[in-house]
């Protein structure tokens, strides 16, 4: 019975922890917030021009499946 457990999905390695002692929570908090910054800089790039090292401007393109 999972009702009132703390529950942690890794989606990244597929695992479900069930009450996971505090050190390995704080990790994963810690986790978290690191994707949540790595997703708000990426969302600052996204709109910039695409190009290399050099300088030269670079044509690039998404396709969505």
């Amino acid at each position: 019975m999972l009702h009132r457990r703390t529950l942690i999905v890794d989606g990244y390695r597929g695992e479900l922890l069930v009450d996971p002692e505090p050190v390995l929570l704080q990790e994963y908090q810690r986790l978290i917030s690191e994707e949540i910054e790595l997703s708000r800089l990426a969302e600052d790039d996204v709109n910039l021009p695409a190009q290399l090292k050099s300088g030269e401007r670079i044509k690039s393109c998404s396709m969505l499946v």
